[in-house]
């Protein structure tokens, strides 16, 4: 079957037709109706040896227009069926347009067919009150003037692409600017970013320190103020009618409380050296670290940017005075 169908002399022969140029054509209703009557006409005359295998209406061009496959065979010697385009045309006694002469490409039974066929069309498009042109055109002047048609056309779209790729070029050598001015940029920042980072790294450290000597201190202050507040208003208390004591007992509960109020006042050194053994062990120190280096960064990035901004400009007005000069 391979063969059979690479072979050009019995492969099945496909047909286009359409009636008028583009945007001059009939409705493809009307255009299906001709074909299917062609087709009808075909197999009803030459049906025993032209066999149509299938026909279908395209729309996808500016023209409606309906692709159509047919095989031509014949009976052989040996009863069989095979496809010979040529013996079967013999067989329907379709002559040759010049009988006298032997067969060629240009003298053979095929082109007596389409012949044949071509009038048949046409009548058809006529009995269905179309005015259409009856003389068939192998290259001369209108095969000429289409091919030029075509040339021109190839070469506007050959200067179209020329003229786009040139944009393109442009706009890719714009494209390629901008990213080089982005990435010097985020060179940039990146180098900031790493001096801040770097900044941070040692000031938070040194910051941790000052801190717990100076924060500690007042906190543990205040820890002892509001504790010793708090004993003192207990003592207070006593004195009050609601409280029903003895007076030794009285007394003795007053001595234990000035002893705690005494105590917390008095342990304020040893109070302070342990809550920094505690601050500065590694895990409090790494997250203390931390929290400044987040909380400082954004204003540290600020200042950078504001110092690389002052420094352009410096270096700026140095040049331009430079100029100036010579």
């Amino acid at each position: 079957m391979d063969d059979l169908l690479a072979d050009a002399r019995i492969c099945p022969e496909e047909t286009i037709y359409q009636i008028g140029k583009d945007g001059e054509c009939p409705p493809p209703e009307v255009l299906t109706a001709i074909v299917q009557e062609f087709m009808e006409t075909i197999t009803e005359r030459f049906g025993s040896h032209v066999h149509i295998l299938d026909w279908a209406l395209h729309l996808d061009e500016t023209s409606p227009h309906i692709h159509a496959r047919q095989v031509f065979d014949v009976e052989n010697r040996y009863g069989e069926t095979e496809p010979k385009q040529e013996k079967a045309l013999e067989a329907l006694d379709i002559p040759l347009p010049e009988p006298g002469k032997k067969p060629s490409k240009v003298n053979n039974r095929k082109v007596s067919f389409d012949g044949i066929c071509r009038e048949l069309l046409l009548g058809i498009c006529r009995e269905h009150g179309l005015d259409v042109e009856t003389e068939a055109i192998y290259g001369g002047k209108k095969s000429q003037e289409r091919n030029d048609y075509i040339s021109d056309h190839l070469r506007q779209e050959v200067a179209e692409l020329k003229r786009e790729k040139a944009e393109l070029l442009v706009t890719n050598e714009q494209q390629r600017r901008l990213l080089e001015k982005h990435e010097t940029e985020l060179d940039r920042k990146r180098d900031q970013l790493a001096d801040a980072d770097t900044i941070l790294e040692a000031v938070s450290d040194i910051a941790y320190n000052e801190a717990l000597k100076v924060v500690t201190p007042m906190a543990v202050a205040e820890a002892q103020k509001q504790d010793t507040a708090a004993v003192s208003k207990i003592i207070n208390s006593l004195d009050a009618p609601a409280i029903k004591m003895k007076p030794k007992e009285k007394d003795l509960v007053l001595k234990w409380l000035n002893d705690v109020r005494t105590a917390i006042t008095g342990k304020a050194k040893s109070i302070i050296t342990s809550v920094l053994d505690v601050l500065k062990k590694p895990e409090y120190r790494r997250a203390a670290k931390k929290k400044i280096m987040d909380m400082a960064k954004p204003a540290v990035r600020e200042l950078l940017d504001t110092y690389s901004s002052r420094l352009a400009g410096g270096r700026t007005s140095q040049h331009y005075r430079g100029d100036d000069a010579r």
